[in-house]
């Protein structure tokens, strides 16, 4: 809207002569203008538009966390392997011996000198931590969820629902992208129009110049009338460089959208004229951008998510269960030699958990949830008080500009009548050089309010394509 509220007051400037003023004029571009229409811009712009871009992403990510949530329904089976060195395995070892009487004790009351005596030796034997060596382990083990209290259905359900919901998202950014390059775009060919209509003017009062000059040459007009024609001209010069910086703005605008270098000069290849639109009953339009706009599907989308976090959240109350099976093979744990050997062997069982008391934890999280949705609840019917105030709003320009259409079409067509009719009775004395110039200055008047309308039309027109989620389908 920048360009059009600069064009509103390249309007007003029209009504005043301004005082001349001197200018030194920005060095020329010598690059040839790269020609746009509006589809290439719109082609262009969805290719390179860097929000579009990171909504796309955006998109990507809410799929990979599906394919993470679809995970959770599928068992799990890790491969791990570890190799160590130690020493401090577990070994045995002969201590000192133990030597045991074989002759009589004085307990038995025999004599307690034998005939014969000697010891037995016992060997000790004693276990340590004290033995280096490699100990290797490999295991196989699955894992499945078999209950979850629905946490997992209800999981996968949210993500699939958040990523339709990225996916709207897409969507809606690349229709405001899209109606943000029309209104752009309109707005350089606005700016460009009224650059023709302010160099036109300054071209009709040249001429107008030219024939004051003649007559004052042969006496028929006093110096005044000439001083009159300059000053209009030099008043139309500061109107023709606020023009052309406005459209210079536009087409910075415009660029930026395109995500193009701000440097390249370019050129808008279209033209505002009149085209009438059908418009169907407002109840029919309203249905249409309760259906199609993606913001209501979004939010729709979100309402379904919530609840499905409401569900997850409910079951923090219940039980879990799980299955889990694993096989393994070892060595280097047992005492030499089977040290050497490879010990295989496999677990299998099945895990309850069921929750007793989590201090209101699950309590909380199901009032959060609740809540949620309430939100979401209201905000749906928020945006459909939205959509449809903006439906409306769009149907009331498009009509209004559609009567100014035709009011600043018949003041065209009478101020160039008009004008016509100065030229012609000036030229034989009817008519005073003021009245040309009032004549002129109200034709270039005319002129640009015309334009105005007729892009005000066109941007409505647009706007209600965007309120019903249709800007992609011009």
């Amino acid at each position: 809207m920048r360009s059009f509220v600069t064009v509103m007051a390249l309007i007003g400037l029209i009504f005043m002569a301004g005082a001349p003023r001197s200018e030194v004029a920005p060095p020329a571009d010598v690059r040839e203008p790269v020609k746009l229409t509006l589809d290439e811009c719109i082609a262009l712009g969805i290719e390179q538009n860097p929000q579009l871009m990171v909504s796309r992403a955006q998109a990507d990510q809410a799929k990979g966390q599906t394919m993470q949530a679809k995970a959770g329904k599928l068992p799990k089976v890790t491969l791990s392997a570890n190799a160590v060195h130690s020493n401090m395995l577990t070994e045995f070892a002969t201590g000192t011996p133990t030597y045991f009487s074989t002759g009589p004790s004085e307990a038995s009351g025999l004599p307690s000198t034998p005939i014969h005596f000697h010891m037995l030796a016992f060997p000790g034997i004693e276990m340590t931590n004290t033995r280096e060596g490699d100990v290797y382990g490999v295991k196989v083990e699955a894992q499945y969820a078999l209950y979850a209290g629905g946490r997992i259905k209800n999981g996968i359900k949210a993500a699939e629902l958040n990523e339709r919901a990225a996916q709207e998202a897409v969507r809606q950014q690349r229709n405001e992208l899209v109606f943000n390059i029309e209104q752009a775009f309109y707005g350089v060919l606005l700016t460009q129009e009224v650059v023709k209509v302010m160099d036109e003017a300054y071209a009709t009062a040249a001429a107008h110049y030219r024939q004051v000059k003649a007559f004052y040459n042969e006496g028929l007009v006093s110096n005044l009338d000439v001083l009159n024609v300059e000053s209009v001209m030099a008043g139309i010069r500061p109107q023709q460089i606020e023009a052309k910086n406005a459209n210079e703005l536009a087409k910075l605008g415009l660029k930026n959208l395109l995500n193009i270098d701000l440097s390249t000069p370019i050129e808008a290849v279209g033209e505002l004229k009149y085209e009438a639109h059908d418009l169907p009953l407002p109840d029919d339009l309203y249905a249409q951008g309760l259906s199609d706009r993606p913001e209501m599907r979004i939010i729709v989308l979100r309402r379904d998510m919530a609840q499905k976090l409401l569900e997850i959240s409910k079951a923090g109350a219940y039980p879990t269960v799980g299955l889990f099976a694993n096989y393994q093979w070892n060595r280097g744990q047992e005492l030499p030699p089977s040290d050497k050997i490879w010990r295989d062997g496999y677990q299998a069982g099945a895990a309850l958990s069921v929750p007793l008391f989590d201090g209101r934890s699950t309590e909380g999280g199901v009032a959060q949830a609740q809540a949620q949705v309430t939100q979401v609840e209201q905000g749906k019917r928020a945006l459909e008080l939205g959509v449809k105030t903006q439906i409306q709003q769009a149907v009331l320009n498009l009509r209004s500009a559609e009567e100014k259409i035709t009011a600043q079409q018949a003041n065209v067509d009478a101020a160039g009548k008009n004008h016509e009719v100065a030229k012609a009775r000036y030229a034989v004395g009817l008519a005073s050089n003021l009245d040309v110039m009032d004549a002129q200055q109200k034709l270039s008047q005319a002129k640009v309010q015309y334009l105005s309308a007729v892009h005000d039309y066109d941007l409505a027109w647009f706007q209600l394509q965007a309120a019903l989620g249709l800007p992609e389908q011009r």
